[in-house]
């Protein structure tokens, strides 16, 4: 029956006292006036666990005028009321979640606290004014303003608002809403009331149980990061109004961009921008007419400077002229020579480049003969040595050889001395062996000959076959031989043998050879004697 005069309600003024109550504080049945309209209302209270409530009386039923009054704008003038007196409210934890997947541990950024505030203003709107910028007041101030947000407080700190706050019945945000939120980067707070007493709404502000974020700049310019161990400290899951939230809907960001593009046109079509553009035109236009009278000017003078130093330098200008016309000549001659210059350098360039090459090809020549020369000396060196080697060792055969032939004599001489021996021991013997001697002296006398003979042809033949090139070295080894003669005279002339140098090795060579000399001598002599049969007188 009452719905004709409203809705049932939940606050009513109590007729003996005048006072506001809150059903849960009446009694049941009538006493009670309405706090909007002032007709009377019943309070109807259940035994069971209905929900109780305010009424209006059924004698009103035939009247046609609805009750205005609304609990949820009671419970909000509460609550504006208790916020511009307090000038604090407690504000939930920010939280920033992953866009990406809601599952993951939301990232805590800031705890709970209380937001403190030096003025609290009720009935402010957010707008748009002509120009483009964003401007608060409690009414529009022109036509073609845009409507931007309208909180229900806001809370300034030091003049500019900190926190923007809407108590609503249900958590809910339009997308328009988040994007002009986002264009007016202040932390935003939804807050629903309980449907409790004054006493219960006002500590309800007081508790961030009943209150959501839809905007923060913490969350919207802070990246998520995953927490360390996955704990963030939150215990209920996030709901759907928050996942809504902090998801960017196509809606939303056409929203974002029709507001830049808005923005940009009014900042096109704003009285400032077209004053500011008429006057920056029209200093450019003086700015130009000025740099032409400037330049015109500076024409003028140059011209009048011009004709007054030809005017009084006419003589030094043509002296100027014939010193131009003697340097030019000067230079052309200049040039002239340079041109020879140049040509005369680069044939001896080329000259001396030629004797380069033909200097580098000598002393490659001279390198190749001096090389060439060296391997023929190394050559002629070893060839002297095995020459000298050979030499050597034929002297020390023909040595050995005639050191056998004088044994061979000294037992010859011994022979005969024997035979004169037995000769003149028996003369019997001596008259036998006279015919036998003659021939065998004359037998010893034909080998000893042909062996001399033939040793000698020998050696002739030995040296008629000695290299040509040890003959061109006579030269040498005569210098070499009279420098080792004039040593040997020394040594031979003081005979002195005691070293042991080459030469007194010699020395004691010669000697020794020397008495075999005087040896064979006797001999030679004892043949001529038994030849002239001079032996025959010995005995007698």
């Amino acid at each position: 029956m009452s719905e004709n005069l409203g809705e049932n309600h939940f606050y009513a003024m109590r007729v003996i006292d005048a006072a506001e109550v809150h059903i849960s504080e009446a009694v049941s049945g009538r006493g009670y006036t309405c706090l909007g309209c002032g007709r009377d209302m019943q309070a109807v209270k259940h035994k069971t666990h209905v929900t109780d409530f305010f009424r209006h009386d059924a004698k009103y039923v035939k009247q046609n005028n609805k009750c205005t009054f609304s609990d949820h704008q009671y419970r909000k003038h509460i609550a504006i009321d208790s916020l511009v007196l307090e000038k604090r409210i407690k504000v939930p934890a920010i939280y920033k979640f992953n866009p990406n997947n809601f599952d993951d541990p939301p990232m805590t950024l800031k705890s709970s606290d209380f937001v403190y505030a030096t003025t609290v203003k009720r009935n402010l709107l957010f707008f748009e004014d002509a120009s483009g910028l964003v401007a608060i007041g409690s009414e529009l101030l022109l036509d073609n303003c845009i409507m931007l947000f309208q909180p229900d407080v806001v809370l300034f700190q030091d003049q500019q608002p900190i926190l923007l706050v809407q108590i609503v019945k249900k958590f809910s945000i339009s997308e328009a809403d988040k994007a002009n939120l986002r264009r007016l980067r202040i932390n935003t707070l939804q807050i629903t009331l309980p449907e409790d007493s004054r006493e219960a709404i006002f500590q309800s502000l007081f508790q961030s149980g009943r209150s959501k974020w839809v905007y923060t700049n913490e969350q919207q310019f802070t990246n998520y990061l995953r927490p360390s161990g996955g704990n963030s400290g939150r215990s209920e899951p996030i709901d759907e109004f928050e996942k809504r939230l902090h998801t960017e809907s196509v809606t939303c960001r056409r929203n974002q961009i029709a507001n830049l593009i808005r923005s940009i046109n009014k900042c096109y079509q704003s009285e400032q921008y077209r004053e500011i553009e008429s006057r920056v035109t029209s200093r450019l236009r003086d700015e130009r007419r000025t740099v032409e009278t400037y330049r015109k000017q500076r024409i003028d003078l140059e011209a009048a400077i011009r004709e007054d130093v030809e005017r009084h330098s006419k003589d030094e200008l043509e002296r100027i002229a014939i010193s131009q016309l003697e340097l030019d000549e000067k230079r052309n001659g200049f040039s002239e020579d340079k041109t020879d210059l140049e040509t005369r350098y680069r044939d001896k360039v080329a000259e001396l480049e030629n004797d380069v090459r033909t200097l580098t090809e000598q002393r490659e020549e001279f390198t190749r003969l001096e090389h060439a020369a060296n391997n023929a000396t190394k050559e002629t060196q070893f060839a002297i040595e095995r020459e000298e080697r050979a030499i050597s060792e034929h002297v020390r055969d023909t040595e050995l050889e005639f050191s056998e032939r004088l044994i061979e004599l000294s037992g010859l001489t011994d022979r005969i001395a024997e035979s004169i021996g037995r000769a003149i021991a028996g003369t019997s013997g001596i008259q036998r062996r006279k015919d036998d001697l003659p021939k065998e002296f004359e037998q010893l006398e034909i080998d000893s000959r042909q062996q001399s003979d033939g040793e000698i042809e020998r050696i002739c033949r030995e040296e008629e076959n000695l290299p040509e090139w040890a003959r061109l070295e006579e030269i040498e080894l005569a210098r070499e031989f009279e420098q080792l003669r004039r040593r040997f005279d020394n040594t031979f002339t003081s005979r002195d043998r005691s070293d042991n140098t080459r030469i007194s090795t010699t020395l004691n060579t010669l000697l020794n050879r020397r008495t075999k000399l005087a040896d064979l001598e006797y001999v030679r002599r004892l043949i001529e004697s038994i030849e002239k049969e001079a032996y025959k007188n010995w005995v007698r």
